[in-house]
């Protein structure tokens, strides 16, 4: 199983029976571009105009809640917000929708949390359940701008104790407004994490069973 960082949310998540590609983003928007991926099964987390995708011969594309199957990998889709749902001064915002994604594939229990913006529920946390590897979004401001800010992001990583976490959606280049990774990375004690291109692993047996592992991914984009 292989996991690559193509900046803001998407991914592309390898597995033995297919590929999954998260949350493609447009470069006209964005201000980013990245390889051209085959992929199996495209998940879309919201409606952002960022966010586009035309769906290709022979490939499943989701972009709403439930659970679904296709290509042998399992997927949970769960509603989430991009910012909380309600001030601290008890205001109302816009919160919008988006989804965020389980995927059971090669034996590994991955969380991908697009671009949510607030601590997770209760109920939230009991369809997650036990979750191998995280990928969070960690680049929003501490007004609750575009996803979690670092330091609601180490809140999140605590509600769930995955065995790694691969932060996304933080500054690389891009023409939206997010911070960079490092408050992220030293709110969790992880600073000297070394980018890497991709996390490659051959079962759940090569993840850490006593810490959380913070892996750093370099944005493979164009």
């Amino acid at each position: 199983m292989e996991i690559q960082w193509h900046g803001l949310s998407c991914v592309t998540i390898k597995g033995k029976n297919g590929t999954v590609l998260i949350d493609p983003y447009d470069l006209k928007v964005s201000g980013i571009k990245y390889p051209p991926v085959k992929a199996d099964v495209v998940l879309m987390s919201d409606k952002n105009p960022a966010l586009v995708y035309e769906k290709q011969e022979d490939q499943h594309l989701f972009d709403w809640p439930g659970e679904y199957e296709a290509r042998g990998i399992l997927f949970d889709a769960i509603v989430g917000h991009d910012r909380p749902k309600e001030k601290e001064e008890g205001k109302k915002e816009e919160a919008q929708e988006v989804l965020m994604f389980v995927l059971s594939i090669d034996d590994f229990k991955i969380a991908h949390l697009s671009s949510v913006g607030h601590k997770l529920t209760p109920e939230m946390l009991e369809k997650l359940g036990d979750i191998d590897i995280l990928i969070l979004p960690v680049g929003g401001s501490s007004k609750g701008a575009l996803c979690l800010s670092s330091e609601k992001a180490q809140e999140v990583v605590e509600q769930i104790e995955p065995r790694m976490v691969v932060p996304i959606m933080y500054d690389c280049g891009q023409s939206m407004s997010l911070t960079g990774v490092e408050p992220f990375l030293k709110a969790v004690g992880a600073l000297n994490s070394q980018p890497q291109k991709s996390v490659k692993l051959n079962g759940p047996s090569q993840l850490s069973v006593d810490k959380t592992e913070f892996i750093v991914l370099e944005p493979m984009i164009g």
